[in-house]
């Protein structure tokens, strides 16, 4: 991240503390973020797992 907001930015060490903390709350927040998004996901299959699950289970009785 810092190699991506030093090239983008003059060569000042002040500016690029500037642009790098962005990047890396960016970086964070998209990790949070996709977190959040996989455990839903998760949750959705196993409920489908559990639901066809029963079902299969009742048509080979």
């Amino acid at each position: 991240m810092v190699l991506i907001g030093t090239t983008i930015t003059p060569p000042d060490v002040i500016s690029d503390i500037l642009v790098s903390i962005p990047l890396i709350v960016l970086y964070e927040a998209s990790l949070f973020f996709s977190g959040i998004v996989y455990r839903k996901q998760q949750e959705k299959d196993a409920a489908r797992e559990r639901e066809y699950g029963e079902l299969e289970s009742h048509a080979q009785t």
